[in-house]
């Protein structure tokens, strides 16, 4: 009996060692944008980028404040804006925090940065501080922010990996990363933009899901065209 039981057992133990002994694969590391998409940023200035960032023709910048509206800020939150860029989100945003909330406007440009600080300055916004990051890390404060916004940025990213470390390190628990970014769909989208963006919707759904978050909703209400609307939930 005891014989036929240890015979029966025998290829379920095997199996259990077996995949205990079974290396676990490592999540592959997301291919980040090639460095020369941000060497003209380091080197610039911000007055020469607000044509091109601030024109009611660029469909992020004429929805600007239903973009806002549907990242759910409200008065008293900690919101960072990264990659700033002219730092007209970080504007809206430092509006709807209020004076007891705050906005962090980080980017890999000191021009962008020194711009965004003389803009706040100028028009008395005091609830607004700027940090200089870089490919890596983003120079936030680590569960700073209850939330993380980027609008035409994620595409950008030369340390995807590292970079989305950073954001959740940034955020609380619980806080939102939302990412707005450019369609790229073969057929449908122009091929500059093929050419200029790394990864579509769905990529970037499944390497920021695997860097521990969730995607919490992908907005279809604000009508655009030319971007998508993604919010996510840290772990």
């Amino acid at each position: 009996m005891i014989s036929q039981f240890l015979m029966r057992c025998a290829v379920p133990v095997a199996l259990v060692i077996a995949s205990a002994c079974t290396p676990v694969l490592a999540q592959p590391t997301p291919a980040g944008a090639d460095p020369k998409i941000n060497v003209r940023f380091y080197d610039t200035q911000a007055v020469e980028w607000l044509p091109r960032f601030e024109g009611e023709s660029r469909e992020i910048y004429a929805r600007r404040h239903d973009m806002v509206a549907a990242s759910g800020v409200k008065p008293g939150m900690t919101v960072a804006d990264v990659g700033a860029g002219t730092g007209f989100m970080a504007m809206l945003f430092a509006k709807e925090v209020g004076p007891a909330g705050r906005v962090i406007a980080s980017d890999i440009s000191k021009a962008f940065a020194s711009a965004i600080a003389q803009r706040a300055k100028s028009e008395g916004v005091q609830n607004l501080t700027t940090v200089i990051g870089t490919q890596s890390e983003t120079g936030l404060p680590p569960g700073s922010a209850d939330i993380v916004f980027t609008s035409d940025v994620y595409h950008h990213f030369e340390q995807v990996a590292a970079t989305l470390a950073s954001i959740k390190r940034a955020l609380k628990p619980g806080g939102r990363f939302i990412v707005v970014d450019f369609e790229r769909i073969p057929g449908v989208t122009p091929q500059n933009t093929l050419d200029h963006v790394r990864a579509g919707k769905e990529t970037v759904i499944e390497e920021v899901t695997a860097a521990g978050f969730r995607l919490r909703e992908a907005v279809k209400s604000l009508g655009l065209k030319t971007n998508y609307y993604l919010i996510f939930e840290r772990l």
